[in-house]
């Protein structure tokens, strides 16, 4: 065997024992045998206590074990760290007659960190890395686990395949990413608390370690950062330590295991965690989990109102929504969006794979999370028309194999994007639902649809830009009479576009890009009659060269008083059976009274089945006028004010006491009180108002923030009513004591003033 001498593969900072003091020390150029391996004092760093040490020479078993101590000429060295000018292990030029097959540090107490620069380029036969026990800070690990180039097949990457902890530290990792060759980590001896993010690398811990088949975790790791486990290819299962909580973004993005299991302690679990694992069949969760469940594999919240994860190869040919569910969660069921990570053989793979297609919606279903369904491989979308959703999210079915689709009736908002790239839909219904926006790019690329008739959407204003931008098998679009403008590229791109409908009186102003490729010699313009001279004459619409009316109907609507009142719109045109949406507007001081045909809806739609006229009536405006009733103890007071009075007058409302008594307060019919009085009242509807009296004297006021009262009658007897009040005293204006326990009524011994106290607060009562 040709043993050449290599470089720096290992070099340790060796302690000399204060035992050995005085005694001879190593000089440089010496050897060292440990464990059929020879070691070469290179530099001395310390004339008496500390020698870097390297290994020079394997012998016949090329198994390091990097020890705690070494022994030479009779004395023992300590190995306390690896060395810090980050030369620790770098063979360059191994030859291949020469391997190590294992690197173990589990007896290297004393070694707590490995440098960043502790590359592994040259060991290209290690199969097992052994962690030092006490190790607490790794820099990237990807420079000992990833090395250049492939085995004798070409088949794999070189490099450490097997890492396994020794010690309980809780290591600080940075990263294992791109460790290619990695195939099994066993850290599970180790106290680690966190698998992280790499700030530096923008990597997760193991991200991109593709051979990486199985892996254990202490159970003291509480939290995955993004990406933990992306592009684990061929990590076909995980067991998640039951202390986890935190589940981060694309953490399990492109790994390939079959089913998954959510511990008891997780609150946290990112919409892509599981992003692209065409192959997971099934989430299971703790039971004892307050935070998630499993509903036949899906992941579901707690209470199961919220679908939040659907397994790509769920077992089902279907899905069949639960009763109880209401909300879709962001991104439930997609893939590929927003995911950046190098692309393979999984993207043509999944197709081959048993993936649901069919979703059966159910009545109760009401939010759809943003990209719930984007890209993934959705064809029907069973009972959505009768689904409650109002609102299609961004990006929701955008890159689905959806074929078509009915709208809910509930609908009023398609954001940007929703069907974006949907390239096999062919229709899509609006099952009478009044929307009121679409957004940018909602029907982009969809390349089978054949029409888009939004006619009966009135209450659109907007046609966004892009809106139908490369629909390609587009034949008609047919527009509402409500729209007032039309963003770039609306339809550009629209080779088949044949037939569009504008029944808009006034050509509405649009940039030449709004039908750019569509073949306007052909394509039929129809617009109201009367108009035709007009877009015949409007930039861009002229350049249609086949403009005519069409079917439309004229809806034209009057005021019978313009100096009281305005109509919207004053005409419009729309198809047979279409609505309208008609508002009349009364001045300042008038009011609508009700239409010519004697409907008093304001605003209101009209469904057009004829040429149509309707006049708006108007007259002044009288407010409403309520009644203010006064009620008392007819015994104790009178009170004044009573009657009608016009919406919105203030009303004065006065309580008078009979002889020996004195007001209180007012009492309303919706529980309110008021002391003032007289009472100003401001009249907004019918009211009833009580005026309570109390016998004459003076003393504190029920009215007053304790709740507290007391008064003295005519005959001089001293009343209290204190509720909770514990403590009672009556005294004199000189100090005399006349009484002190529990609130009780007194009579007064003679007129004059006297000092009462209730639990601590003092008030002045007088007996006349």
């Amino acid at each position: 065997m040709n043993l050449q001498p290599m470089r720096k593969l290992i070099s340790l900072a060796l302690l000399l024992s204060p035992l050995l003091a005085g005694l001879a020390f190593p000089a440089f150029g010496d050897t060292v045998t440990y464990d059929n391996v020879r070691y070469i004092i290179t530099s001395e760093t310390d004339s008496t206590s500390t020698y870097e040490v390297s290994l020079y020479q394997i012998l016949e078993a090329p198994r390091i074990l990097i020890p705690d101590k070494i022994s030479y000429g009779g004395h023992n060295y300590e190995v306390t760290s690896i060395s810090e000018d980050n030369t620790c292990i770098y063979p360059e030029n191994l030859e291949r007659d020469v391997y190590i097959d294992k690197i173990d540090f589990s007896l290297a107490a004393h070694i707590d960190t490995f440098p960043m620069s502790a590359t592994w380029t040259g060991c290209t036969d290690i199969d097992t890395l052994i962690l030092p026990p006490n190790l607490n800070y790794a820099a990237e690990f990807y420079a000992l686990c990833s090395t250049e180039g492939y085995d004798e097949k070409g088949s794999r990457y070189l490099g450490i395949k097997r890492l396994f902890s020794s010690g309980t530290t809780d290591i600080d990792i940075e990263s294992f990413q791109s460790c290619y060759a990695l195939v099994e980590v066993d850290l599970s001896t180790t106290a680690i608390d966190s698998l992280l993010w790499n700030q530096h690398l923008l990597q997760g811990t193991f991200e991109q370690c593709y051979w990486l088949e199985n892996i254990k975790l202490p159970e003291t790791v509480r939290f995955f950062d993004g990406y933990t486990f992306a592009l684990c290819t061929r990590l076909i299962g995980i067991d998640l330590p039951g202390s986890l909580e935190h589940i981060g973004q694309y953490c399990f993005a492109r790994s390939t295991f079959k089913t998954l299991h959510i511990p008891s302690k997780v609150r946290y679990i990112d919409p892509t965690f599981v992003f692209d694992n065409y192959w997971l069949e099934s989430i299971s969760v703790a039971i004892d989990n307050p935070f998630f469940k499993s509903d036949s594999g899906v992941l579901c919240s707690k209470s199961g109102k919220t679908i939040y994860t659907i397994p790509y190869s769920l077992r089902k040919d279907r899905y069949i929504f639960p009763e109880v569910a209401d909300s879709v969660n962001e991104r439930a069921f997609a893939r590929k969006l927003g995911y950046t990570g190098s692309e393979s053989q999984l993207d043509t793979a999944v197709y081959a794979i048993d993936v649901i297609r069919h979703f059966v919606f159910n009545h109760g279903l009401r939010y759809l999370g943003e990209s719930a369904f984007c890209h993934s491989p959705l064809e029907t979308a069973e009972n959505f028309g009768s689904t409650q959703v109002s609102i299609i999210p961004k990006d929701c079915f955008w890159g689905s194999n959806l074929r078509g689709i009915e709208l809910p009736v509930e609908l009023s908002v398609i954001e940007a994007a929703a069907f974006d790239s949907c390239h096999k839909i062919d229709s899509v219904r609006f099952l009478g639902s009044v929307i009121s926006h679409i957004g940018e790019g909602a029907f982009r690329l969809c390349t089978s649809l054949d029409s888009l008739d939004i006619s009966a959407q009135t209450r659109l204003k907007t046609i966004r830009a892009h809106i139908c931008d490369g629909c390609t098998s587009l034949r008609s679009v047919k527009l509402p009479t409500s729209i007032d403008s039309i963003g770039n590229y609306a339809f550009s791109g629209c080779v088949s576009l044949s037939e569009i409908e504008v029944p808009v009186l006034d050509p509405i102003p649009v940039d030449e890009s709004v039908f750019s490729g569509v073949d306007k010699s052909s394509c039929r313009l129809i617009v109201p009659a009367p108009s035709i001279g007009k877009y015949r004459a409007a930039p861009v619409w002229r350049d249609f060269l086949n403009i005519e009316s069409g079917d439309l109907l004229t809806l034209t609507v009057l005021s019978a008083d313009p100096a009281m009142g305005s109509v919207s719109p004053t005409t419009a045109y729309a198809r047979h059976g279409d609505t309208v949406t008609i508002t009349a507007t009364p001045l300042s001081g008038y009011r609508f009274t009700l239409w010519s045909d004697s409907v008093t809806a304001n605003p209101r739609d009209i469904t057009v089945t004829r040429d149509t006229v309707l006049t708006a009536h108007f007259a002044p405006y009288t407010p409403d006028t309520f009644a203010v009733t006064l009620l008392c103890d007819s015994a104790t007071g009178t009170v004044s004010g009573a009657g009608r009075y016009p919406e919105g007058t203030a009303a004065t409302l006065t309580a008078t006491p009979r002889e020996g008594y004195a007001f209180t307060r007012w009492e309303d019919n919706h529980g309110l009180t008021f002391t003032d009085n007289p009472l100003t009242l401001t009249v907004t509807c019918d009211t009833l108002l009580t005026a309570l009296f109390r016998e004459d004297g003076t003393g504190h006021s029920p009215a007053d923030d304790d709740g507290c009262a007391a008064w003295v009658t005519p005959d001089g007897t001293l009343r209290v009513r204190c509720p909770g009040c514990r403590l009672m005293e009556l005294r004199t204006v000189t100090g005399l004591t006349l009484y002190s326990g529990a609130p009780v009524d007194i009579p007064l011994p003679h007129p004059g003033v006297y000092l009462l106290t209730l639990d601590g607060d003092t008030y002045k009562v007088m007996r006349r």
